[in-house]
């Protein structure tokens, strides 16, 4: 099924198609390294890939998919630095968008915890120290421990 769908491809995109085969290498190897079932790695690199590789595949287009163009395309470096750099720019993202939303969520709890402990204060003043033990014990770091 694949072949003769790349052949037709090839009748109709001409040059473009090997562009597109060309530029488009990282997202096969992110399909294959991506063994989970949903594959959104691979959805996120993919989306960054062919955005890198979409410009030149139009402006290959748009001069009619000339094979002297291709070969202009393919041997300049800053081509590939796109295409791939793009591509990578995917795998930066899987590799940093979850530290950074961990980050996010420690600021959040961090900045939650700390208008508790004011409120904690506040109630403490308020009842006395012996409100701060009445919901349970403290360890050695201050954190609550609930005796049954």
């Amino acid at each position: 099924f694949l072949v003769p769908l790349m052949l037709l491809l090839v009748v109709f995109m001409g040059a473009g198609f090997l562009l597109v085969l060309f530029g488009v290498i990282p997202t096969v190897v992110a399909y294959y390294a991506d063994t989970s079932k949903e594959r959104l790695k691979v959805s996120t690199i993919a989306c960054c890939n062919i955005s890198g590789v979409l410009p030149f595949a139009l402006e290959l287009h748009q001069v009619g998919n000339s094979w002297s163009r291709l070969t202009a395309m393919l041997s300049d470096p800053v081509v590939w630095l796109q295409m791939y750099g793009m591509a990578a720019v995917g795998y930066a993202l899987i590799r940093f968008c979850p530290m950074a939303y961990h980050a996010a969520l420690r600021a959040i709890n961090g900045s939650l915890a700390f208008q508790m402990e004011q409120r904690q204060e506040v109630l403490v003043k308020e009842w006395g120290e012996d409100i701060r033990l009445s919901g349970g014990a403290h360890n050695e770091r201050g954190a609550l421990v609930v005796v049954k």
